[in-house]
């Protein structure tokens, strides 16, 4: 009897040692990434001006060796993180950092690359591109955030420091260019609200669909012919004629390095009746990576008695330059 415990307790030790020795067996060994949440959310808590992270706001992580891939994971904002300021991603699936940094020696360094936001899986890395292939969704709505797409550049630690602190700091940046169109009833309209719930906009030239995004620089290129992005907004927005009162309708777009050719908008109101603004020429050196474009534009609505819709009259061109809200695109200022 004495000597089966013996065997049971010998056993019992064995399975013991072989979990603390392989922690990412059991959960891993608190290896995790953090960033804050960078000026570019749709997302204001309160009035403390700090841009807060979103429950949808996952990751997806990459580590190198020189240009050797090291592992790459989907990583997800923890339930904690949701609704601060301070984010912080689990991985998935590579759970120790011995497993980010491939067991290397400790004297080696390792870098790390991050995008987001990511769902399910990150995308596969190609040592071709030095990149992986993304989308910008052609259809969005007013949560920006969830179709922008954001890149940190690499963070490089030593394997000893990452085996310390089991932390990697991201700081993203997005990648993508931003467009905000508001328009404003003339003084001499007919009406003096009226209520729009979808924004349309077409190019000649690429506006959104499938990218690269090019680790080395950040920089995405088009690897499709998208040439309309339609922004569905939750809740259709009240456009009155106090350009203050009026909020902005903002679209993601693909950054280019040359013009996209003439713009056409579309806007719907909530009634389902279809607006054809005046077009817009894009800037001559394309939308710019990281860059926000702001467009106002003053509309003049006109009611024929005799017709249920309305027709309207464009009434300006002037693309504005305040920015107040979205903080770390730069601004395209009257450039345009």
């Amino acid at each position: 009897m004495k000597k089966v415990l013996a065997s049971a307790l010998v056993v019992f030790m064995a399975i013991s040692c072989s979990k603390s020795e392989e922690p990412g067996v059991v959960g891993g060994d608190g290896f995790i990434f953090s960033a804050a949440a960078p000026s570019t959310r749709a997302y204001f808590p309160g009035e403390s001006g700090l841009m807060y992270w979103n429950n949808y706001d996952n990751i997806a992580a990459y580590s190198f060796d020189n240009t050797t891939l090291l592992a790459s994971d989907y990583c997800a904002i923890t339930a904690e993180s949701a609704g601060t300021n301070e984010g912080q991603f689990k991985p998935t699936n590579i759970l120790t950092s011995n497993a980010w940094t491939a067991s290397q020696a400790d004297t080696k360094t390792a870098t790390f690359y991050a995008y987001y936001p990511a769902t399910n899986a990150a995308a596969t890395y190609d040592n071709a591109t030095n990149g992986v292939l993304l989308n910008i969704p052609t259809n969005q709505s007013d949560e920006f955030g969830k179709s922008q797409i954001c890149f940190s550049t690499g963070v490089e630690m030593t394997v000893a420091e990452i085996k310390k602190s089991k932390l990697v700091r991201f700081a993203f940046e997005p990648a993508t260019s931003l467009l905000r169109v508001r328009f404003t009833l003339s003084k001499d309209s007919d009406l003096s609200e009226t209520h729009i719930k979808q924004l349309t906009i077409s190019a000649t030239g690429v506006l959104g669909g499938d990218c690269l995004l090019d680790f080395a620089d950040g920089s995405l290129t088009p690897r499709g012919n998208n040439s309309t992005i339609s922004v569905v907004l939750r809740s259709a927005v009240k456009i009155t004629k106090n350009a203050d009162e009026n909020p902005y309708i903002y679209a993601v777009l693909m950054p280019s390095t040359a013009s996209v050719g003439t713009l056409s908008f579309t806007a719907t109101t909530s009634e389902g009746v279809k607006l054809t603004v005046a077009q817009k020429s894009s800037p001559a050196d394309g939308f710019q990576g990281g860059v926000r474009y702001s467009l106002d534009r003053e509309i003049a609505i006109k009611v024929n008695p005799d017709s249920p819709d309305a027709s309207y009259i464009d009434g300006g061109d002037a693309w504005g330059s305040q920015i107040i809200e979205d903080g770390s695109y730069n601004d395209a200022g009257n450039a345009w």
